[in-house]
Order: structure tokens, then C-alpha cells, then sequence
């Protein structure tokens, strides 16, 4: 998005835009705040450990995506990720090596499960994970809702959290129903609990405890 941002800058340029009026749009009322919803998206506060949403779900999008919070992340790194049922299970070794190789924690969880066995989906992940990496820190757990408990409570102020796959999604598809659901709250909701002060969610699922 910065690349996209620049380039767009340059074409302005080019284009005969003057560069004081260029400065002048950018920075009017408090300056463009641009963002994907479910892409790298930030949802934790200012402090405690930042967690990230993403909806990459391939090896070379947990590659990329990890190298990018190890950037920005003086701390540890936990990858957060589970894989989808009923579609290409050729690339779940690659995706759980990719991931423990890019981080200092692993939590394998559900994702999609469709009609596939959630367990024996994660339990695929997580053999891949301990051969590509037999030292890592791997955690196994299910469902969702408990495996983001379990990643904040494994890391600390200064650290990250990289929960890949669900992005912008509000549902889970298991076995045909899609069941509302949301990472975003779900990783607010986690690290409220922990004692993190986290901002107002900008979209809300309607959970049976909810009023």
C-alpha cells in the first residue's frame, strides 16, 4: 500500500500537480489513514502485544507476511494459523514450515474445516511443523475462540501476534453452516481479558452473550 501510495505521488507529479498542493491532501485533517480491512490489520492497542489480522492462507503469503511484523516487532513472534478442509491439502506442510520457520511460537488451530476432520487437519500442521523445526515452541489448539486465549496469554508487551487466514471473514464454514464469527473481536475480546487496553471494535458480531 506505501508502494502504491508513492507510486500514485510520482503520477501526480508527473501529471502537473504542484507538489505544495499534493503535501496539502495528504495531510488535511489529520493526514490519510488507508487500510484493508483483514490485511496485516492492527486490532490491539498501544500497548501489549500487537496482534495483526490477516486473511493470507499460502506459504509464500506467511512468508511475506511474517518478515514484514518481524520488521516492526522488537520482541518474539507468534504465528497464529490453521488450514482450510476440502481444498488443496498438498500445500500444508509448506504452509506449517513456513510458519514455524518465521516465528518463535507456533499455535496450530481450526480454520474452515468444511467437511474434513478439523483434528486430523491440525494434526497435519503440526507434523509439519515439528519436522521442519523439531526445537520450535508448538501449541496445539481448538477451537479458535480458545486458540487466540492461548496465543496472548504465551506472549508479552513488546511481542506480536500474527493470526493468518481469517482476515476480514465473519463466519466459519463447518460442515455446510457458516457459523458468524469474527478474528477481529475475537483477538479484542482476548486481549481485553488479559488486561491489554484495546480500541472500540468497527465491526461488531452479534455473539449469543451479547446483548
Amino acid at each position: 500500500m506505501a508502494a502504491n501510495a508513492a507510486l500514485a505521488i510520482v503520477m501526480l507529479l508527473e501529471g502537473g500537480y504542484e507538489w505544495t498542493r499534493i503535501v496539502d491532501a495528504l495531510t488535511r485533517d489529520g493526514g490519510i489513514r488507508a487500510y484493508l480491512p483483514g490485511r496485516t490489520q492492527l486490532v490491539s492497542g498501544e500497548r501489549g502485544p500487537a496482534v495483526f489480522v490477516d486473511f493470507g492462507h499460502s506459504p509464500d503469503a506467511f512468508e511475506k507476511t511474517l518478515a514484514a511484523v518481524r520488521r516492526v516487532t522488537p520482541g518474539k513472534v507468534l504465528m497464529l494459523f490453521g488450514a482450510d478442509g476440502d481444498r488443496d491439502a498438498s500445500k500444508r506442510f509448506d504452509m506449517a514450515r513456513t510458519a514455524v520457520e518465521g516465528s518463535d511460537i507456533l499455535v496450530v488451530t481450526d480454520h474452515h474445516p468444511r467437511f474434513e476432520d478439523p483434528a486430523s487437519i491440525r494434526a497435519t500442521l503440526v507434523e509439519g511443523a515439528r519436522k521442519a523445526r523439531p526445537d520450535a515452541e508448538i501449541h496445539e489448539a481448538s477451537p479458535p475462540e480458545n486458540a487466540i486465549v492461548t496465543a496472548v496469554g504465551l506472549v508479552g508487551d513488546g511481542d506480536a501476534i500474527l493470526w493468518a487466514g481469517p482476515g476480514h471473514q465473519d463466519y466459519r464454514d463447518i460442515r455446510g453452516m457458516r457459523t458468524p464469527y469474527s478474528a477481529r473481536e475475537l483477538a479484542r475480546r482476548a486481549l481485553r481479558a488479559a488486561g491489554w487496553p484495546v480500541p472500540d471494535s468497527q465491526w461488531p458480531v452479534p455473539y449469543p452473550d451479547e446483548d
